[in-house]
């Protein structure tokens, strides 16, 4: 079964024929893999899968955006994305675009520099996430981390404020002296 996997031409077209069998294929309860071995005998395993995803009705994630094959159409997305001067973290690229979070974060490391820059940072939970641009400016530096100071300030207010005490340490004496 291995040596049928990479069987047709990856430059042959898909007719409209092979398209709906696919679709059948991916709708039966038949091994895809046999089945495309079977029904269209001059077509491999992988470039059917990616027909399928291509078309949408294969490669579904949980979040039910449709898969894709390959990075080449993905980076002149991402440019189109970041031509409109905003500044957007991996994921907020990865959501407008509908694709993989780490697909994205691949191909922004790798033309970091050449293609993008990091315009600046936002905080994503405790981390600091590198917000992407397309500019030919030098990058924003990182943020330093808070002090032990300013973060154990922090963390009393998030106690304070999970122990249902007020936000506001002089609100108590706001109620007393108006009243």
């Amino acid at each position: 079964m291995a040596s049928t996997l990479w069987r047709s031409d990856v430059r042959t077209k898909w007719t409209d024929e092979e398209i709906a069998t696919l679709r059948r294929i991916y709708r039966g309860k038949e091994s895809i893999k046999v089945a495309v071995d079977r029904l269209l005998p001059h077509r491999g395993y992988f470039s059917a899968r990616d027909a399928a995803r291509r078309h949408g009705f294969a490669g579904k994630t949980p979040q039910g955006k449709a898969g894709r094959s390959g990075y080449s159409w993905l980076l002149a997305a991402i440019e189109a994305a970041l031509a409109q001067d905003v500044a957007m973290t991996n994921r907020q690229i990865a959501d407008r675009l509908g694709v993989d979070e780490s697909s994205v974060a691949k191909l922004t490391r790798k033309y970091h520099g050449k293609k993008f820059r990091i315009a600046g940072w936002a905080r994503v939970g405790e981390r600091w996430a590198m917000r992407w641009d397309s500019a030919k400016l030098p990058d924003v530096p990182k943020p330093p981390p808070q002090t032990s100071t300013q973060s154990c300030r922090v963390w009393r207010a998030r106690g304070r404020v999970r122990a249902g005490s007020p936000a506001n340490h002089f609100s108590m004496l706001i109620k007393q002296v108006t009243a």
